[in-house]
């Protein structure tokens, strides 16, 4: 009887029955990255929306507390104003969604007091719905609150 050896295996004969692993592999990973970065890219926005919504509170909060000297309505509306001449995620705040006052801080308990006579500081608050995400949609979260 004659020993026939068999071929070795190569090098290169193992690297082609292992070629289509790679891009499997490679075609999961570009997807978790993708996904990274839409994820990113929406919390940096809601950061960003957040962002320009505070510098419009303070910025209507300081207009209200200079019209503080005429009277509480006019601050009011200088309120509302400066608030909605700031654009929040590039479009302006619904005057439904913000509540400014005029009343009383008390230093010592350090609370704010709504109304009163002789009013000495203002408040703001603004709730801003359904600001829209870029890729949350993908997975039925369009928008978010601020």
């Amino acid at each position: 009887m004659r020993n026939v050896a068999k071929p070795a295996r190569t090098r290169s004969n193992r690297f082609r029955r292992r070629k289509g692993a790679v891009i499997i592999l490679f075609a999961m990973l570009l997807t978790v990255v993708a996904a990274v970065m839409a994820f990113s890219i929406d919390v940096g926005y809601m950061a960003n929306v957040r962002s320009e919504l505070q510098n419009a509170v303070d910025a209507g909060a300081l207009a209200g507390a200079g019209a503080l000297q005429e009277d509480a309505s006019t601050a009011d509306a200088a309120a509302v104003q400066y608030i909605q001449q700031n654009l929040v995620g590039n479009r302006p705040v619904s005057a439904d969604s913000i509540e400014a006052s005029a009343g009383v801080w008390n230093d010592t308990t350090r609370t704010f007091t709504a109304g009163g006579q002789f009013p000495n500081a203002f408040r703001v608050e603004v709730i801003d719905r359904d600001q829209p995400l870029f890729f949350g949609r993908l997975l039925n979260h369009g928008l978010f609150d601020v």
